[in-house]
């Protein structure tokens, strides 16, 4: 324990929490537009194409229009008033994820000894790291295949409380 009042005031008491959420990515659904009309969901797999596009997790350029997390030549859609053979792709999952939300707070003692003010902060993706969101699953459109947007970015949110 610290024994003078100032410095404990200053370095003492503080509480820190956190919430760590990783994930690996999930299988993503693949759908096409033709087929049963009331079942626009399976798409045709086409056997001995790579499932994997030209970009990972880490090499993904949303500015580019060539960048491609899933290969469009990898599924087709289905003949007219039939079902594909696939609904989920389990080949590639999408990308993982890391999120770390961190709190720290303190409480101040003031005027005596049932007083108190508390101050804290909270951070929601503490260390701003982002991970590709919302993959395209519609086959045979100019998204398909890519990604189109991010995880949020930072968010920082700081709080008072008076106890008396």
């Amino acid at each position: 324990a610290v024994k003078n009042g100032a410095l404990d005031a200053v370095i003492g008491g503080w509480n820190v929490a956190g919430l760590l959420n990783f994930g690996s990515g999930i299988y993503e659904p693949i759908i096409a537009s033709t087929g049963v009309s009331t079942l626009q969901i399976w798409a045709v797999r086409n056997t001995g194409v790579n499932a994997a596009g030209n970009a990972t997790c880490k090499t993904y350029n949303p500015s580019n229009p060539n960048s491609n997390y899933l290969n469009p030549a990898a599924w087709g859609h289905p003949a007219a008033y039939t079902l594909g053979n696939v609904l989920m792709e389990t080949e590639k999952s999408s990308c993982g994820y890391n999120l770390e939300n961190l709190s720290l707070s303190k409480e101040f003692r003031l005027w005596n000894e049932d007083s108190k003010f508390k101050f804290g902060a909270d951070a929601s993706n503490a260390f701003n790291g982002h991970f590709w969101d919302n993959l395209d699953p519609v086959i045979a459109t100019p998204g398909f295949g890519r990604y189109n947007a991010v995880s949020p970015a930072r968010a920082i949110q700081v709080h008072g409380q008076i106890i008396f």
